[in-house]
């Protein structure tokens, strides 16, 4: 599996299966260059995981930040643990398995936060979120199946106007939903009972990374005393953000 092979592959996750992060379509990604690799050692298929990572973070137009961590803590849970077996082909078919247990937990994540946070949100609550994010999209879908009556507004969220994109998703699953303008989101916090944001990385230190913008509505809301909740998935982890 060749550089170019490993970028047709990932994009093709994301075509075939476009409900999924690109963090996740980097996983399947990896998955399949284990099932391929022709490296006789533990460390020579490491050391080729490491460089696959590196073209996926390089050579897709996905988040990097989200690719990267997703596939750091990848790395991480099917390496480290210890390997019994003396044959190496042995332990690759364990490190495959190990993956799909990895990629089974991210699946099911996703579903669990959306449980977890339906308390939070009551009949009748306004809602203001920022960006597309497929969990707080997932959030706002289990709130909506338990009856629960409320509305969102959606920051633009310039340059790339995403947040028409999670606005249109709202609208399929019957969510009654308002388009602002970025400029807007301090004027409309007032109006609001929470802001519910996703995260494209989370270091060590507690900080989020996320959609520019983040930061500016974070502070508005604290001005205005409203809750601010980031909700996100356990793999854009990082323990070091590089510079």
């Amino acid at each position: 599996m060749n550089n170019e092979d490993i970028v047709e592959y990932f994009e093709q996750c994301q075509i075939n299966e476009p409900e999924i992060s690109p963090a996740v379509s980097a996983i399947k990604t990896l998955i399949e260059y284990l099932n391929l690799s022709q490296a006789g050692t533990l460390k020579g298929l490491r050391e080729e995981l490491k460089e696959c990572i590196k073209w996926l973070v390089t050579q897709t137009d996905s988040s990097a930040i989200a690719v990267q961590s997703g596939c750091e803590l990848f790395l991480r849970f099917i390496t480290l643990a210890s390997l019994e077996q003396q044959d190496f082909h042995d332990c690759k078919k364990i490190l495959v398995q190990r993956g799909n247990v990895y990629l089974q937990n991210v699946a099911q994540s996703r579903h669990k936060i959306a449980r977890l946070f339906n308390p939070f949100i009551r009949d009748g609550s306004c809602i203001l979120t920022h960006s597309f994010s497929r969990v707080v999209l997932k959030v706002l879908e289990e709130a909506a199946e338990s009856k629960k009556r409320f509305n969102v507004y959606v920051t633009e969220s310039n340059p790339d106007q995403s947040g028409k994109k999670m606005a249109k998703e709202l609208e399929l699953l019957g969510i009654p939903v308002c388009v602002i303008l970025d400029a807007a989101a301090g004027y409309i916090m007032e109006k609001i009972d929470m802001v519910l944001v996703g995260a494209e990385g989370v270091v060590e230190s507690g900080g989020i990374i996320n959609k520019i913008g983040s930061y500016q509505i974070a502070t508005c809301a604290k001005v205005a005393n409203k809750p601010f909740y980031v909700i996100s998935l356990f793999y854009p982890y990082r323990s070091v953000l590089t510079r």
